[in-house]
């Protein structure tokens, strides 16, 4: 996984023509994001390729530590993502009963 992600803001940072496949997710070319996708993909590719190495090699040396290294930033993005997701929820609920109580009264 952390390896295909890397292919690709690897392709998307040599690539001249990757503007041409833009129309295809509907993004547009002055987004300015565009400039900056490909070195995030590169980032977040070779975190998830070290995270799944240091997994294996922990597991394979039975090495406690290194699966402590593994297992602490994968519990803390599980958390912070259920963090976020409830937020989102909270959110929809009060923007939901806002527009009850404008419609009430």
């Amino acid at each position: 996984m952390g390896a295909g992600v890397l292919a690709i803001g690897i392709w998307m940072r040599v690539d001249e023509t990757i503007v041409s496949y833009l129309h295809v997710v509907n993004i547009h070319q002055s987004d300015p994001l565009i400039d900056h996708a490909g070195t995030i993909f590169i980032v977040i590719g070779v975190l998830v390729f070290v995270v799944g190495f240091l997994g294996c090699f922990g597991a394979i040396r039975n090495s406690q530590g290194i699966l402590f290294m593994v297992s602490a930033p994968t519990t803390a993005t599980h958390v912070f993502q259920q963090g976020r997701a409830f937020a989102q929820f909270v959110d929809v609920v009060m923007q939901s009963f806002d527009q009850e109580i404008v419609c009430l009264s």
